[in-house]
């Protein structure tokens, strides 16, 4: 089996995941090049995982997406990798992995089953991790996280709405000065630069699903009673 590459959008994905990703990866072959692009300030996990890169990709908005699709096209076009395998559920990596393609590089995705249907289609193959964020982070740590004044108000305002709503919805609340005042929260002030980056990398607090309206999110099952508390 030939080498490859595996690059992890860290910003999408719980560092607990990597190992199984690591596992799903080196079950197509050997893994020499092995990646992960994350805001390391505010997601500093990544930063403790052994055997791998990982690139500080930086504070603003789809700077992990740029900086994953600048390394690898490099890597396919100076150093001939011929196969990706790229952990991530964001939509936003759809253009990346069908370039790759067009030059004749394989590239398997690697999210959930509620993933972003235009990045699955536009892998080669697409491999389904039913646990990639929500069971990737111990019970213990669920219950350890400390809440931060922007989740406290997130959370308030998920429990006021049945604890559950579109994204765009609670970014829209989150951001409305006559709703809140002085609490306002715009996508531009929170860290990743994006309501539903900020969401998908805290998966002990909450999870995501797909609609055909768009991305829902709702209060993680073990933080539930406990963030609602704060409404």
């Amino acid at each position: 089996m030939d080498p490859h590459a595996l690059l992890i959008d860290g910003d999408n994905v719980s560092a607990a995941c990597y190992d199984e990703i690591l596992r799903r990866a080196l079950a197509l072959g050997d893994v020499p090049i092995r990646r992960a692009y994350a805001d390391t300030s505010h997601l500093p996990n990544w930063s403790k995982v052994s055997g791998l890169r990982v690139l500080h990709s930086g504070m603003d908005k789809n700077t992990t997406d740029l900086l994953m699709t600048i390394e690898a096209m490099e890597l396919a076009l100076r150093d001939k990798i011929a196969r990706f395998v790229i952990a991530s559920s964001d939509g936003d990596l759809a253009h990346l992995a069908l370039r790759l393609r067009e030059y004749g590089v394989e590239v398997v995705g690697i999210g959930e089953p509620n993933a972003s249907a235009k990045f699955s289609k536009a892998c080669t193959k697409f491999l389904n991790l039913p646990n990639l964020k929500p069971d990737c982070v111990p019970p213990s740590k669920e219950a350890a996280t400390e809440l931060s004044p922007l989740d406290q108000e997130i959370a308030a305002v998920l429990a006021q709405h049945g604890g559950q709503m579109l994204v765009s919805r609670l970014g829209s609340l989150m951001g409305d000065t006559n709703l809140r005042g002085d609490k306002t929260y715009k996508a531009k002030d929170i860290p990743l630069g994006n309501w539903s980056k900020y969401l998908a990398a805290h998966p002990e607090l909450y999870r995501l699903s797909q609609s055909e309206a768009g991305a829902i999110v709702r209060l993680a099952p073990a933080q539930a009673p406990r963030l609602a508390a704060v409404s």
